[in-house]
């Protein structure tokens, strides 16, 4: 008699329950499937509103939009250029009308100057005819014998004066010479008998010994020594009025005391003299 005990507890072979197994493993799972339907369709519902024509006129909207910036972008820049170019124009034109200006003003000036340089020299040349007319007249009275009119005497001094103090405010008095005469034949001829030749001297002095440390003790020494020459004593002090003495090496004092010996010399002497004495240094 079989028993029915055995036959519940015998296990089934291992093969058999490794083939279940695999059979359950390689069984789909319907869960998986459902979700990857759900997940198609809704790809397919996007595809199909972005097909629908509002998306299309957004799209088309978006290019639009695009090339009108683009367009804009570059119709600004031509502008900004023309504008900038316009400024740069109005900016060259505006220089060069000054610069015509400038060119017109400098011809106007120009013409000015040489007006004026004409002038100059046609009132030099009046001044120096009128300088050798005075010395003209201040040689003959030289020459005249005055005996003992005053008055006579007085206009010789004035003249000589004139003729002098015409020459030191000359402007070729300063003009230098090529040639060049030594300075104590310089003095003597500042104490010549004839007008011209004193105030070629002056104008020879002051334009090359002006600075020369040996003008003023040569002038002096000579000077001291030719008290009764009138004019040479004048044209003196007019030259010792004329320096200065701050490029001059001069003892001051011996101008003072030469002064002082000179003063009953006439009347446009001691003018001179003071003039001389206001210069001077202190």
């Amino acid at each position: 008699m079989v028993d029915k005990t055995d036959n519940f507890n015998v296990e089934p072979p291992v093969a058999d329950i490794n083939i279940k197994k695999a059979e359950t493993t390689n069984v789909d799972n319907p869960l998986d499937k459902v979700e990857q339907s759900l997940r198609i369709e809704e790809l397919k519902l996007k595809v199909r509103e972005l097909n629908k024509s509002e998306y299309k006129k957004i799209s088309t909207w978006t290019g639009l939009v695009a090339i009108f910036v683009a367009v804009s972008g570059v119709i600004t820049q031509g502008v900004l250029y023309e504008i900038k170019s316009v400024k740069a124009q109005n900016e060259l034109d505006s220089a060069l009308r000054k610069k015509d200006l400038a060119n017109l003003e400098v011809r106007q000036l120009s013409q000015k100057r040489d007006s004026l340089g004409m002038e100059v020299r046609r009132l030099d040349s009046i001044f120096a005819r009128n300088t050798r007319n005075i010395e003209k007249i201040s040689d003959e009275l030289d020459n005249a014998q005055l005996g003992s009119n005053v008055a006579l005497k007085v206009l010789r001094e004035d003249v000589n004066a004139t003729a002098i103090d015409l020459r030191s405010s000359s402007p070729s008095s300063r003009v230098r010479t090529v040639a060049r005469k030594p300075l104590n034949t310089v003095i003597e001829e500042l104490f010549s008998a004839k007008a011209s030749v004193r105030g070629a001297a002056y104008n020879d002095l002051m334009t090359n010994y002006a600075e020369s440390p040996q003008l003023v003790p040569s002038l002096l020494s000579y000077a001291s020594g030719h008290k009764d020459n009138q004019n040479g004593i004048y044209n003196t002090l007019v030259v010792l009025g004329h320096l200065d003495y701050s490029k001059v090496p001069a003892d001051v004092e011996d101008i003072r005391a030469f002064a002082a010996q000179v003063t009953d010399n006439g009347p446009k002497t001691a003018d001179r003299i003071e003039k001389l004495l206001r210069r001077l240094p202190r």
